[in-house]
């Protein structure tokens, strides 16, 4: 149905004519692509007619109301292209463009591909350069974690653990003490109350978190606070305390032996009783 107004047109159209258009996606089935050299790509196409076509122009005027309405005239498929042909000498986007061109013909249509991209194979290397370098990142960070944290529980009165201010950053023991410090005691280290904002940002993103959930009608706020504890305790505090250590100007030197006391000094003078003992003799 088409509604012409004095100054524009508003196109509704009826679940039957919906169900006549081309679909806006479709997706064929990504386990049957999984075959030796198969290749399965997400393709955008627009759709195009060399003759005129009512069709296509009741799309492009329900496209137009782009505050309303998706652009229909723009299709998004995800094929396995190397089933689109049976030429394996093609690019890619020749196949792509060979599956679309034979759904739309349907309609009594064109489309001409835009994009073939995501491509994936079975054959394809697992992973990327940034997933092997985010892989890494995580070993080594804990890596660090679990070697500091053993040190810190086996070997806490150690000076090659109480003054490394580094080491310290990512024991877990040390990170959970000043998670679960008490806040409302004054703090006794300038230092800290540089990053003390850090409290504040976490509230906010806290708070912020729950905010969706509740509008999203997300039941899963315990599995929030579940991942942001350990992100906390790895990432957030081991990073405030290197900046405190580097902000320090370098480790704590360990503490020098006390020099013992002098006799002369380590006993009290007691001049009363040094009067009474002489009058006595």
């Amino acid at each position: 149905m088409v509604l012409t107004g004095a100054s524009a047109s508003l196109v509704e159209l009826n679940a039957t004519t919906l169900a006549s258009l081309p679909p806006l996606y479709d997706l064929d089935d990504w386990y049957q692509c999984q075959g030796p050299g198969d290749v399965y790509c997400i393709v955008d196409a627009a759709l195009t007619s060399t003759e005129k076509s009512p069709l296509l122009e009741l799309l492009q005027e329900y496209s137009s109301q782009t505050l309303k309405h998706y652009n229909r005239t723009q299709i998004h498929r995800g094929l396995c292209v190397t089933k689109c042909s049976n030429d394996t000498t093609g690019s890619r986007r020749d196949a792509a463009q060979r599956c679309v061109s034979r759904q739309m013909r349907v309609y009594g249509l064109d489309a001409q591909v835009l994009n073939v991209d995501w491509c994936t194979s079975p054959d394809s290397e697992p992973g990327t350069g940034g997933a092997r370098a985010l892989a890494v990142f995580c070993v080594v960070l804990l890596a660090f974690v679990l070697a500091a944290t053993a040190l810190h529980a086996l070997c806490d009165s150690c000076l090659i653990v109480g003054s490394n201010k580094y080491l310290l950053a990512f024991s877990l023991k040390q990170n959970w003490k000043i998670l679960t410090y008490d806040r409302s005691k004054p703090r006794t280290d300038d230092r800290m109350k540089d990053v003390a904002c850090m409290e504040g940002v976490r509230a906010l993103a806290n708070d912020n978190a729950l905010r969706a959930e509740v509008a999203l009608l997300v039941t899963a706020s315990s599995l929030t606070y579940a991942v942001s504890v350990p992100l906390v305790l790895l990432i957030e505090l081991p990073a405030i305390q290197l900046w405190k250590a580097l902000t320090e100007g370098g480790p704590r030197p360990p503490p020098s032996p006390r020099a013992p006391t002098p006799p002369s000094l380590a006993k009290t003078f007691d001049l009363v009783a040094h009067i009474r003992r002489r009058h006595e003799v």
